[in-house]
């Protein structure tokens, strides 16, 4: 009896439902889990293509053998035939047999980068970027424990905006945070300490690994690239502090689209960022962040966040200077004070209907 063999080949596997991962990350697993199953089936391709090669010229030659043997008509000619058919079978069937415990393998492997995905956001903290970024960022730590003030005094100076979220109506419900730029995480702590949802942002790794270590949710990763892959309307409130005056134009504009998008109706985005109306912080404070790119005066950015569509936009002078102040006995004098005694920062408060 003549038996013929074909088989299709499939390498890889369709990764399974996402629909636990909770929300507003569910569409940053689908990204990464599609990535690696991408890559997976890229690392095979060769493999592939070689199997689906071999078993096309095996049915090949079963299918010449089999006009040969239909042509022969003597039973030894037969025989012949139709061993060499059953030796090509058994070839067929362990080639089939490999390819299959391959498909299981590259499957494993993506059910094993899945969970380690979902370990790591149980845990509150996954990494999303690239290796070669982070040979400064504990540099940037110590910089920051210098120049920027210590936890104690950034979380009582962010406490001032916990009004702002029961306005929002974020606190006592289930509505996030999304902190992007989070730092050391003083913010994200004192949003915790409220029993307030948050979900922080910020490329640093040893500070992503140090707010982890407090038991804050911080991912690891660009925070415009993250805004992209939330849903509309999925976030109750954005904050950002000192994070744009690190961005180029481009990227603050789809910065502010992007947080726009997101928020819910009646959500809010705030910016903080130094201000250089004051003249010490515009021509001398401010540069001693290298990373820094340039001052952003706030008639600047309240424009920008009304011309990208944020229905109430407000600026909140904050941190008034120690210098002295003079007596405001002339015009001179009253000068001075606003340029050099006024306020170090200012917040943004922009609204969405």
């Amino acid at each position: 009896m003549i038996v013929t063999a074909s088989a299709e080949v499939y390498v890889g596997a369709e990764v399974s439902s996402r629909q636990k991962v909770p929300t507003p990350l569910r569409r940053m697993v689908l990204i990464v889990s599609s990535a690696v199953a991408f890559l997976t089936g890229f690392i095979t391709a060769k493999q592939r293509r070689f199997n689906t090669s071999i078993l096309q010229a095996l049915n090949e030659i079963a299918d010449l053998l089999d006009k040969d043997v239909k042509g022969r008509t003597t039973a030894k000619h037969t025989q012949e035939s139709e061993a060499v058919i059953d030796e090509l079978q058994k070839q067929v069937e362990a080639l089939t047999a490999r390819l299959a415990l391959q498909e299981k393998r590259s499957a494993d492997l993506l059910d094993q980068l899945k969970g380690q995905m979902l370990s790591s956001l149980d845990n509150g903290c996954i990494r999303c970027t690239d290796e070669n970024m982070h040979q400064y960022d504990g540099l940037y730590l110590d910089f920051e424990d210098r120049f920027r003030g210590s936890r104690e005094l950034i979380k009582e100076r962010v406490r001032e905006y916990l009004p702002l979220l029961k306005d929002a109506g974020v606190v006592g419900s289930d509505r996030c945070v999304v902190d992007l730029g989070c730092g050391r995480g003083e913010w994200l702590e004192l949003l915790k300490e409220q029993g307030i949802h948050a979900q922080g942002i910020d490329l640093n790794r040893v500070m992503v690994e140090m707010c982890c270590e407090r038991g804050l949710h911080v991912m690891e990763c660009d925070a415009v690239s993250f805004l992209r892959n939330l849903p509309d309307a999925s976030v109750g409130v954005v904050t950002g502090f000192h994070i744009v005056e690190h961005l180029s134009f481009e990227l603050l504009i789809e910065m502010l689209d992007e947080a726009l998008r997101v928020l819910t109706p009646g959500g809010f985005a705030l910016f903080e960022t130094p201000n250089p109306q004051n003249l010490i912080v515009g021509s001398w404070y401010f540069y001693l962040d290298p990373t820094h790119r340039n001052p952003l005066p706030s008639p600047t950015l309240k424009f920008l966040a009304e011309a990208r569509g944020f229905s109430r936009v407000e600026i909140i002078n904050l941190h008034l200077s120690d210098i002295p102040r003079l007596n405001e006995v002339s015009e001179v004098a009253k000068r001075f004070n606003e340029y050099y005694c006024g306020p170090m920062d200012y917040a943004l408060v922009a609204w969405r209907d």
